[in-house]
């Protein structure tokens, strides 16, 4: 008996539990030891080392402005900085460091969130508090939506932050089980951890909130208003001044993301709230490049979470569940997710996922608290009946815990282990570029930049690239000898400027060099004929004349023969991936940049998504789509003609000709294509370029820079066969650190600051010329050209875009 009781006592054993959950930790994340710098890693790394070398004015910024006077973020984040500086100072550029301290960190986490728990359920009986504090802590431990912050270096913000956030939290409860004489040094520490986490992110906003629910339910007595705002006073005053200094530090309240990226986020807020599939995926974390559309483990995932609810509804309807956990939870998960309102999302690759981070705390305690905690019913409990089946609820209760414990832990290590291959990758990609950079006597282009592997970033942009090749990374600085075309911030990760690539290729000698990521090396592609003709159009029959020519159907679309006439071919039943393929061609990628489709869309076909895309792709095999995708509005019945440029993905020239085309088709009932063409720009869009004594040409990245007190002008040139239907020519200026890429057509007019216009009157001439505003210093533009029609809308397709920096 005696034994048992001992042995009982072991396996409740406070720090044995702690010592588990750590173990457990590492043995899942270890690999993450292994792995490199990815993405704003680079950026943060190259700005501490700079205060480690000795700019402490640097330093000094951070805690009177802007964290690390980033341009498109608006936060105030010192102890972030001092986390990042202090392993900068030990262990320079070696990423093991690091991510040793990201580990650690996470550790710390775990654990806290077990002492929360163990805290808040001290009434119950030891074995209860015991178990559902550590399998709450497990389920966290384990959430495959963690990786993102555990194996990216930058991503240990929302990591320290919720360390601080739940130390606050633990040393309040503690206040209210304490003597008074110890209460004053536990408040003091919990402020004190309040403005670390507050100083890391945030998203511990939500302390102060979380310690009066918590003195609300939980204090003696319970429900006492006036007692828990006087405990919770020292945390309320730390708010409002925290949130003082914080305004005469950014000069706002409220902060974040701002400029293009956050416009983009708030453009796009709505729709991400109102998407199932997000919500779906936070309890389904299935990152889509691993697992597919329908992964095996979703089967077993699905039949332990039916189990579980059942249980809690055995719970619910028994009116034994516990009310004060039945409050809290809800405050806590709202909390978590207010301070996200713009930033809620998770993508098909679980991207985002360090958003949710503080939302997974609670969620992991839901069903261990709700099933561990004690029956109220306790007469009940003493009928043999109820003697027999609890046991039996409790023991298929930690069964399907540890189930679920167990599903998690399989779905996060495979995760995680993308992000040590995209981190190892970088790591070669680096090494290559430098040893590349350092043989080239003159510039290269650069395609390819590894900037995302499954849900893993990479390298986030040519910016980040060019950190890449100077210190701390490398011994010593590199030749910067690589021509990049890579979004300026974020975008699309295929995406390149068309015209400033085509002048690239005019210079002598030039060489291209494409990173194949599968085998981890360049390849040198040969550029392709550069010609001082434009390529005429080219009109690919429609319905097919030859046997190269069919419809691709893929088991659903059908290819109406008896609708389809020399005027077009009517494909029905579209589903997500059909469309036409075209093979037997011959073209020069250097000299046609778009396909004209001309379609129709019959009024009996049914609903057209907003959101469906048309695109076109290109490879021997039709299935791998390199697509450049297009958005429209659903299409009237009229014929609409829709461009989509082939030539802003960079994987268009890495092919010396190119040999076939697929369109694709949005899925609807039915859908005609009546004319099908391959353009040069210049007969689709206006030319745009800049000129002026203060203007330069693009830098290695693509950005002209202009003086700040000069004006510089843009040349818009019109097509001659747009000419006859061209009224008006506008030029569009961004906002700041705003990019047209980064958001749909549709949105694209929120981001605009001016709107230059002429009026084409007989079109005396075929140029424009736009004397651009003056600008604001050290910020990114971007400057396009449109065309009107008389009705006032698109004619042709807008220009490539020109970037502009004042300086």
């Amino acid at each position: 008996m005696k034994g048992k009781m001992r042995f009982k006592s072991l396996a409740l054993n406070p720090y044995l539990h702690l010592a588990l959950l750590a173990l457990v930790v590492v043995l899942t994340f270890s690999r993450t030891l292994g792995t490199y710098f990815l993405a704003d890693d680079f950026g943060e790394i190259n700005y501490v080392s700079r205060i480690a070398a000795g700019d402490m004015g640097m330093f000094i910024a951070n805690f009177t402005g802007n964290y690390m006077q980033i341009p498109s973020m608006s936060v105030w984040r010192p102890w972030l900085l001092i986390s990042l500086l202090t392993d900068c100072i030990i262990w320079g550029a070696n990423p093991v460091g690091y991510y040793l301290t990201n580990l650690l960190s996470y550790v710390g986490v775990v654990l806290n969130l077990y002492l929360l728990v163990r805290n808040l359920s001290r009434d119950w009986c030891r074995t209860r508090s015991a178990l559902a504090a550590f399998f709450a802590a497990l389920i966290f431990a384990l959430n495959p939506l963690h990786c993102e912050s555990i194996s990216w270096v930058v991503g240990r913000v929302d990591i320290v932050c919720a360390f601080f956030y739940l130390s606050c939290l633990n040393l309040f409860t503690l206040t209210l089980y304490c003597r008074e004489n110890n209460r004053k040094k536990l408040t003091i520490l919990s402020v004190v951890s309040f403005w670390l986490a507050m100083w890391t992110k945030e998203m511990a906003i939500g302390a102060p909130v979380m310690a009066f629910a918590i003195a609300m339910l939980w204090g003696r007595p319970p429900l006492a208003l006036k007692k828990s705002f006087q405990l919770c006073r020292p945390l309320i005053l730390s708010t409002l001044i925290y949130f003082t200094l914080r305004y005469m530090a950014l000069g706002t309240v409220l902060g974040g993301y701002t400029q293009g990226i956050g416009d983009a986020q708030a453009a796009g807020a709505l729709s991400h709230w109102l998407d199932v599939d997000t919500a779906r995926r936070l309890f389904f974390p299935f990152a889509y490049s691993i697992y597919g559309s329908n992964p095996r483990l979703q089967i077993f995932l699905v039949l332990v979470y039916a189990t579980l609810t059942s249980l809690f509804l055995l719970r619910l309807f028994s009116l034994s569940l516990p009310l004060r956990w039945l409050i809290l939870l809800p405050v806590w998960l709202a909390t978590a997710l207010a301070p996200i309102y713009k930033l809620w999302g998770l993508g098909y690759e679980l991207e985002g996922a360090r958003f949710v981070f503080f939302a997974t705390m609670p969620l992991a305690c839901v069903f261990p608290i709700m099933l561990l905690a004690p029956h109220t019913n306790k007469a009940a409990a003493k009928s043999p009946g109820e003697k027999l089946f609890r046991p039996a609820y409790a023991g298929l209760s930690l069964a399907l815990l540890m189930s679920l414990a167990a599903l998690y832990g399989n779905i996060a290590a495979r995760l995680n282990l993308e992000w040590v291959h995209a981190g190892k990758e970088v790591r070669v990609f680096a090494e290559q570029s430098r040893a590349l950079a350092t043989k080239l006597k003159q510039d290269a282009i650069l395609l390819g930049i590894p900037k995302r592997l499954g849900g893993a970033h990479m390298i986030l942009n040519g910016t980040t690239f060019q950190m890449v090749l100077q210190p701390p990374f490398a011994q010593q600085k590199v030749p910067d000898r690589f021509l990049t075309f890579d979004p300026i911030i974020f975008g699309n990760h295929d995406h390149i400027n068309a015209s400033r690539f085509k002048d690239c290729l005019t210079v002598p000698g030039m060489q291209i060099y494409v990173w194949d990521s599968e085998k981890r090396i360049f390849n040198s592609v040969a550029p392709p004929q550069v010609t001082g003709q434009t390529a005429a159009p080219t009109t690919i029959p429609l319905p097919p004349q030859t046997p190269p020519y069919y419809p691709h159907t893929n088991g659903h679309c059908l290819y109406d023969r008896s609708k389809s006439n020399s005027s077009g071919v009517t494909l029905t039943r579209i589903s997500g991936d059909d469309g036409l393929y075209f093979d037997g061609l011959d073209l020069n990628p250097a000299q046609i940049d778009y396909a004209a489709v001309k379609i129709n869309c019959p009024a009996q076909s049914g609903h057209l998504h907003d959101r469906a895309p048309l695109y076109c792709s290109w490879s021997e095999d039709a299935a791998a789509l390199h697509s450049v995708k297009k958005d429209f509005q659903p299409l009237q019945n009229t014929d609409q003609t829709v461009y989509l440029k082939l030539s802003s993905n960079y994987r268009w020239y890495t092919q010396d000709r190119i040999r076939s085309v697929f369109l694709g088709l949005p899925p609807m009932d039915g859908l005609s294509v009546s004319e099908l063409k391959l353009l040069p720009a210049r007969a689709v869009e206006p030319q745009l370029t800049l000129s002026g004594a203060s203007a330069v040409g693009p830098s290695h990245i693509g950005v002209s820079t202009i003086k700040v007190d000069s004006q510089a002008e843009a040349t818009v040139t019109i097509p001659e066969e747009l000419r006859h239907q061209a009224k008006e020519v506008s030029l569009e200026i961004s906002k700041a650190n705003a990019f047209f890429e980064n958001f749909e057509e549709a949105e694209q007019g929120g981001i605009i600051s001016q709107t230059l216009e002429k009026p084409v009157t007989g079109l005396s001439g075929e140029s424009y010329k736009f004397a651009l505003p003056l600008l604001s210093k050290g910020n990114n533009y971007e400057v396009r050209a449109r065309l009107l029609d008389s009705k006032s809308q698109t004619l042709g397709a807008v220009s490539d875009t020109l970037v502009l920096r004042p300086q």
